[in-house]
């Protein structure tokens, strides 16, 4: 347990890349888990995929979607990671210490400023990976050729 907490302590920024990538697969994997692989229905229900564990962990496994799963790690890895790592050391800068009038002060400019930006950011370059549409619409994303112009269906 020493050896574990020396490097988390010794090699913050690795540590916080490799958090972040295994937390945002396992959130997408569970929300895969517990919503189902059907859109939500007008009563806002979907099937669970937990239903096909009764019959056996291949059915739960063979049903989720690890292309998905990969797409939203890599994010974390990338983005997420990088950001809040420096994103919170420049809160602690600005703010230091730990009173509950610093740590509110933090939590308030932390989704003021940062929480939209991430957001923003996940669904966007999510909705990139995605062939079919723009991040918050409902239009298709257009086409384009090989030198960036936009070609017809």
């Amino acid at each position: 347990m020493y050896r574990l907490r020396y490097v988390f302590q010794t090699h913050p920024w690795a540590t916080n890349v490799v958090a972040y990538s295994t937390l945002f697969a396992g959130a997408d994997l569970l929300q895969q888990c517990m919503l189902g692989d059907k859109e939500a229905g007008p009563q806002g229900e979907a099937e669970p995929l937990s239903k096909g564990v009764v019959a056996g962990q291949e059915a739960l496994w063979s049903r989720v979607d690890f292309s998905q799963t990969a797409k939203v790690a890599l994010i974390g890895f990338c983005f997420h990671a990088n950001f809040n790592f420096y994103w919170l050391r420049a809160l602690e800068r600005g703010f230091p210490g730990g009173g509950a009038r610093n740590v509110g002060k933090k939590v308030v400019v932390d989704q003021l400023v940062a929480a939209p930006a991430t957001i923003t950011a996940f669904y966007t370059v999510l909705s990139r990976f995605s062939s079919e549409r723009f991040a918050f619409s409902h239009r298709p994303r257009p086409r384009t050729g090989h030198n960036g112009s936009e070609t017809r269906p």
